[in-house]
This record gives C-alpha cells, sequence and structure tokens, in this order.
C-alpha cells in the first residue's frame, strides 16, 4: 500500500490495486493539487490515468468544483465529439478524491518543447487553433456555460504525432477543470491563469502592488 507524506500528497506502490480495479504502472506527473499515476483497468480493460487530490482541505474542495463541472460537459457532449477531457469515474482513498482519466499522449508544450522552442508551421498553428476555438465554442454554449480559467499548452491533449502527418497533430482534448468556473462564478475567482501565462492586462492593474497579486490575492 502507498502512503502519505507530510504534505498529504499520496505516493502509491507500482503494483498496488485502487478502488478494487486500477493496478498502478507507476507515476505520470505530479504538481501542487498531488499526483497522476499510470494504470491498468482490470476490470475494463485498457490504461488510464488516476489523479490522486492532496488530503488537504483546499484542493479536496478545489477536486469536488471540478468533479461537478466534469460531469457537466459530460451531459454536454454525450458523443465525446467537443475536444474537451472526459472523466471516467471518481473514487475515494483514504482522505484522497481520485479522478479516472483516460490515459492520452502528450501535451502540445511537449511539441513544443520537442522543437526546442524553434515553434511549429503555420500548418500545425491553424489546426491546433481551429481544435482549441472549436472546445471553447463548446464551453460556452447556453446550456454550458463553464470557463476555463487556466488554457495553455500544458493543458491541451493530443495524439500521437507521426500517425496523423501531414495534417498535423490532433488536439484530442482540452483539460484541466481544477480551475474552471462556470460564467457566473467568474467575477467571484481571484484566480485566472497560471501566472506566468498571465497577459499583461490582466497581471498590471492599479491594484497592484506587488506583480502579479492584487489586493484580494495577497
Amino acid at each position: 500500500m502507498g502512503r502519505d507524506d507530510e504534505h498529504g500528497s499520496y505516493h502509491a506502490v507500482k503494483g498496488e490495486l485502487l478502488d478494487g480495479r486500477y493496478r498502478v504502472v507507476g507515476a505520470m506527473g505530479h504538481g501542487a493539487f498531488g499526483a497522476v499515476l499510470a494504470c491498468d483497468d482490470e476490470k475494463e480493460g485498457g490504461q488510464v490515468a488516476v489523479k490522486v487530490v492532496r488530503a488537504r482541505r483546499p484542493f479536496l474542495a478545489q477536486a469536488r468544483t471540478e468533479v461537478a463541472i466534469l460531469r457537466l460537459l459530460a451531459v454536454g457532449d454525450p458523443r465525446a465529439t467537443q475536444n474537451v477531457v472526459r472523466m471516467k469515474s471518481s473514487f475515494a482513498l483514504g482522505g484522497h478524491m481520485c479522478l479516472v482519466f483516460e490515459r492520452l499522449s502528450r501535451t502540445i508544450y511537449d511539441l513544443i518543447k520537442s522543437t526546442h522552442y524553434q515553434g511549429v508551421s503555420l500548418e500545425v498553428v491553424r489546426t491546433v487553433g481551429r481544435q482549441l476555438l472549436s472546445a471553447l465554442e463548446f464551453l460556452r454554449r447556453d446550456d454550458v456555460q463553464v470557463v476555463h480559467c487556466d488554457l495553455k499548452p500544458e493543458n491541451a491533449v493530443r495524439w500521437g504525432w507521426a500517425r496523423l502527418r501531414p495534417s498535423g497533430p490532433h488536439l484530442r482534448h482540452v483539460h484541466d477543470a481544477a480551475v474552471s468556473c462556470s460564467r457566473s462564478q467568474t467575477s467571484a475567482r481571484s484566480r485566472s491563469s497560471t501566472l506566468a501565462r498571465r497577459a499583461p492586462s490582466t497581471v498590471v492593474s492599479t491594484r497592484t502592488s506587488r506583480v502579479g497579486f492584487t489586493e484580494r490575492q495577497r
């Protein structure tokens, strides 16, 4: 069995069985929210990614919001055609909340890194741009009305590159709904995106006393 560290993050053991069906293969990544584990689904077959949220109240509250938004998106996109992430299931693991997603390929940021930050062709930019706009159009629909508050290359996951040439990478999902919200909640949010990705108009304001932090955020 895995264990918690002093920060409330869960450290799984390879071969561990989660929720009676997800066999841990290894780690995929980690962040402030917790960790993502690569697992085999022993009930339905295939590979999944299990997001294990830190056992701390703010992160668990954020995870509950994420689950609610993901369920709303699934209702609005029953055929999974809108390029937004789909949650397969969720479950509790001790004091943690776990979200299960299909295991996807690399992100658009990985694609940019693979070029040594020299950029990609205009054709690729057009392809990804069209798919991103399609996803955003879905999010703004009257029956959805979700604002993605942290859209960036790391949160756009694509299918494999080689299989889809010469048309360019196919954007499979816009993901990370943890910092998303309904349109009616936007005025109450103090964070709109990752600090390093914020537009100058967001960072610089008359109420800013430190770069990127308004009085409400301090």
